[in-house]
């Protein structure tokens, strides 16, 4: 129920294919509806990240922690 603003907390990283996103990490336990299935949603636990497209702030997604790092590099 709560919301904020990703951009604030969020760190530009490059997806191994060279497309940006902006990247935080999840504090809490998570829940996002992604703009491809709005009847189900994705779940973070604390630790994972919260990831939206920089072309597109609207498709927003949750990547594991233990797999980041093997597809984003920061910038």
């Amino acid at each position: 129920g709560e919301v904020f603003d990703l951009c604030k907390k969020a760190k530009l990283c490059r997806r191994a294919s060279k497309d940006y996103v902006y990247a935080c990490v999840i504090d809490r336990l998570t829940k996002v509806f992604t703009k491809w299935d709005y009847d189900n949603y994705m779940y973070g636990e604390k630790e994972d990240y919260l990831v939206c497209m920089e072309k597109d702030p609207s498709d927003i997604y949750i990547v594991q922690s233990y797999i980041f790092n093997d597809l984003y590099e920061s910038v």
